[in-house]
């Protein structure tokens, strides 16, 4: 039977310890033989099967490990498991890998600007959970005003929220109001939360 028939009947499997073996055995023998789809479609399985058992540790253990060395040389393929393995590492704030994982995709990027956005804000999000928060503000800061208008409430409220906690009140102040400047009407719910914080620490 070939990767593919194998991989449709396990479909019938319930999602459980034996089920994951099955995966791991179909996925090492289509690496052996350079199946490059379906070893893909076996690990991305895998992943969501672990996620889903709550074992999301190892979850992470299995993409981490493709984005350190990846086994196919693919922009598309490998970007899409970075940005998989961000979003989980992003829900377990598992802010260390996500570090690790950051300086990775930022070997993909020279040649597609249109993720810069992303991966400052991304870096912003994992500074500050690493309380690293000056290098997170240095982060967002060097964003340009250039991007979107929603983007740009982003900035700013994220901005007010971290200078808030390096005790910066009158930067965190100007910042939401500049924030206000892109959403007049404050219809992001960032706007009552900075707020209250901002009336907190006053």
């Amino acid at each position: 039977m070939d990767f593919e028939s194998r991989l449709e009947a396990l479909k019938q499997h319930e999602a459980d310890d034996t089920l994951i073996q099955e995966l791991v055995s179909v996925q090492e023998e289509a690496f052996a033989a350079n199946d490059a789809d379906s070893y893909l479609k076996c690990t991305h399985w895998l992943f969501d099967l672990y996620v889903q058992l709550g074992e999301t540790d190892q979850a992470t253990s299995l993409f981490l490990e493709l984005v350190e060395s990846p086994p196919f040389e693919s922009y598309k393929t490998n970007f899409a498991i970075i940005d998989k393995l961000i979003n989980l590492l992003l829900k377990t704030e598992d802010f260390q890998a996500l570090k690790t994982v950051l300086f990775i995709r930022e070997r993909y990027l020279p040649s597609h600007p249109e993720q810069r956005l992303m991966q400052s804000f991304y870096l912003a999000v994992c500074y500050e959970g690493l309380k690293d928060y000056p290098q997170a503000i240095q982060t967002l800061e060097a964003i340009t005003d250039t991007i979107s208008n929603s983007n740009l409430v982003s900035k700013y409220l994220k901005l007010a929220m971290l200078f808030i906690k390096t005790d910066q009140l009158h930067s965190a102040k100007a910042a939401y109001d500049h924030a206000a400047i892109f959403d007049k009407k404050k219809k992001n719910d960032m706007f009552y939360l900075v707020a209250s914080d901002i009336a907190y620490a006053e």
